[in-house]
């Protein structure tokens, strides 16, 4: 802050949005950063503060729901504390099932991939 401090006492005329806009991305990973700028190409204008932050709880917030989706799909058996269902690394929420067996467990409990089982075609 205080070359920007500088800046402004020598008559440098700065873009404060600018400024805020790279101390705000500064502090998030390379997803949450190239995702609000794929948003900004999509709207064709840059965001301001306020819509940066709206993006930002967006994308963090679908990253929450997708982790709650695939822990309540997947995780069958989330019972010790050695054994982390997921696990984040930089900041990403990267999913890392971690089982026994070499296989996934179908959401019945069997080894079987889902193309396996029978397909009815009626209701009954």
């Amino acid at each position: 802050m205080s070359r920007i401090t500088h800046l402004e006492q020598t008559g440098v005329s700065l873009n404060a949005d600018r400024v805020w806009r790279r101390l705000i991305l500064s502090k998030f990973t390379e997803y949450v950063c190239s995702s609000v700028i794929t948003k900004e190409r999509n709207y064709g204008t840059p965001l301001d503060v306020k819509g940066i932050i709206e993006a930002i709880d967006e994308i963090i917030t679908l990253q929450e729901t997708t982790e709650l989706t695939t822990a309540t799909l997947f995780d069958n058996d989330v019972n010790s504390d050695d054994e982390d269902c997921f696990s984040r690394q930089n900041g990403l929420h990267h999913f890392t099932y971690q089982s026994r067996q070499s296989t996934l467990v179908c959401l019945y409990g069997e080894t079987q991939l889902p193309q396996h089982y029978n397909r009815f075609t009626t209701p009954q």
